[in-house]
């Protein structure tokens, strides 16, 4: 096998391990991930017209660094805390 192949293939593995934005591992976050792409573009667009790809850039990135479960993960986390804080109380 090639340099080329064994760097292609491992860059598919890469790929497909890595968490999407909308939810890893779950069946409906990939249409969770594409709404919010495209409500967030609409909205920067408007809001930002001449810089919005900048905005939704550093966005992904955010989300891919600090989401590792997606928005969904994130949303369920925080969830997660806030029964936690309310059966504290």
């Amino acid at each position: 096998m090639s340099t080329w192949a064994r760097s292609a293939s491992t860059a598919r593995r890469r790929c497909s391990s890595s968490s999407s934005s909308a939810g890893y591992g779950r069946l409906y976050g990939a249409f969770v991930g594409a709404v919010a792409y495209m409500a967030l573009s609409h909205f920067l667009a408007k809001v930002y017209p001449t810089a919005w790809q900048l905005g939704l850039g550093l966005l992904l990135v955010v989300i891919a660094l600090f989401a590792r479960n997606g928005i969904l993960g994130l949303v369920e986390n925080l969830w997660r805390r806030r029964r936690a804080a309310e059966a504290g109380r």
